[in-house]
C-alpha cells in the first residue's frame, strides 16, 4: 500500500509536504509512509480516499491496477447518493429533492453558484455556520429552512402549466 500512496502523490503532482498538508500530517509522515517504515492509520487512508477521490480498494489491495486508482465523477455520484439515503438529515434531502423538480433554466444559476462555493472553500478554511456563529455573508438571501425556501420561492404547481400547454 506504501507504494500506492506514493503512486496517488506523484500523479496529482503534489510534493511529500504539500500531501501531508492536505491529510494533516507531517512531510516526514508521507515519507516514512511512503518508504514502508511506518503504516498509514484507517484515518489516513480514509482521508486520502475522500481528499483526492481515491478508490479506496484499489489502495488498499492493488486490485484493478492504476486504471482503478480514482473514483469516477459517476461513482463518487452513488456514492453520495448512498450516504444521502442514509442521512438523518432531512434538509440535505429536502434540498435535493427541490433542485432535482427545478426547470431546466434554472440549472445555470445554481452552478453558478455553487461554483462561487467552491472557490471560497479552496481559497480559505470552511465558515463556522453553527447556530452559534455569525452568519456567513455568502449566505445572504438563502433561506434557513424548508419552509422559508417554500414562502421565498413558492412550489410550482407543473400539472396546471402542462393542461395550459395541451388546450392550446
Amino acid at each position: 500500500m506504501n507504494n500506492r500512496i506514493k503512486e496517488v502523490r506523484k500523479k496529482i503532482g503534489l510534493s511529500q509536504e504539500e500531501f501531508g498538508k492536505r491529510l494533516m500530517v507531517t512531510k516526514t509522515s508521507i515519507s516514512k509512509i511512503e518508504a514502508g517504515i511506518n503504516n498509514p492509520s484507517d484515518q489516513t487512508i480514509k482521508l486520502i480516499c475522500s481528499e483526492f477521490n481515491v478508490n479506496e480498494d484499489w489502495l488498499r489491495t492493488g486490485i484493478g491496477d492504476e486504471n482503478n486508482m480514482f473514483i469516477t465523477d459517476d461513482m463518487k455520484f452513488f456514492q453520495n447518493l448512498g450516504k444521502l439515503a442514509a442521512e438523518k438529515n432531512d434538509f440535505k434531502k429536502f434540498c435535493l429533492n427541490m433542485i432535482m423538480g427545478l426547470p431546466d433554466e434554472y440549472w445555470d444559476s445554481i452552478y453558478k453558484e455553487f461554483k462561487k462555493f467552491e472557490k471560497l472553500n479552496s481559497d480559505e478554511e470552511l465558515p463556522d455556520l453553527s447556530q452559534n456563529s455569525k452568519r456567513n455573508p455568502l449566505f445572504d438571501g438563502i433561506p434557513d429552512t424548508p419552509e422559508e425556501l417554500e414562502r421565498m420561492y413558492p412550489v410550482i404547481d407543473m400539472t396546471k402549466n402542462k393542461k395550459k400547454k395541451n388546450i392550446r
